[in-house]
């Protein structure tokens, strides 16, 4: 698999014009990021893109929107924990929904675990195995 790395997210011009350059086809961000690069780029200067995922914080609602009106595509947020795995949880093209983080990827499994002094919400107790 070919990957196309730049130094810094703070150049949007520079990026879009290497992702249509290169016609990548997958772009990992975060919603501040992406949300440069869309209105950095014209119609067409994302077009080979096929996926783009972001992670690291809440992708907001002006963002999928702007992603889907100029790009006619969705962004699908994905979770991880720095320590755990680039990426841990994702949404699937069949339940990419705003808000939520996904499920977990193939082969891993999740425990929630209580932690003294914060309660765990009642719905979650049923689900975790301990």
């Amino acid at each position: 698999m070919k990957v196309v790395c730049h130094p810094t997210p703070l150049q949007p011009r520079e990026i879009v014009r290497r992702i249509r350059e290169n016609n990548a086809t997958i772009l990992l961000s975060t919603d501040t990021f992406i949300t440069q690069y869309a209105r950095a780029g014209e119609k067409d200067d994302l077009a080979s893109l096929r996926l783009a995922v972001c992670g690291a914080e809440r992708v907001r609602d002006e963002t999928r929107a702007l992603f889907r009106r100029k790009y006619e595509m969705d962004i699908w947020k994905a979770m991880a924990v720095t320590e755990a795995s680039p990426v841990v949880a994702a949404n699937q093209i069949e339940a990419n929904r705003s808000g939520t983080v996904g499920r977990l990827m193939a082969g891993m499994e999740a425990r929630l675990k209580p932690a003294e002094g914060i309660p765990m919400p009642a719905s979650w107790k049923s689900k975790a195995p301990m």
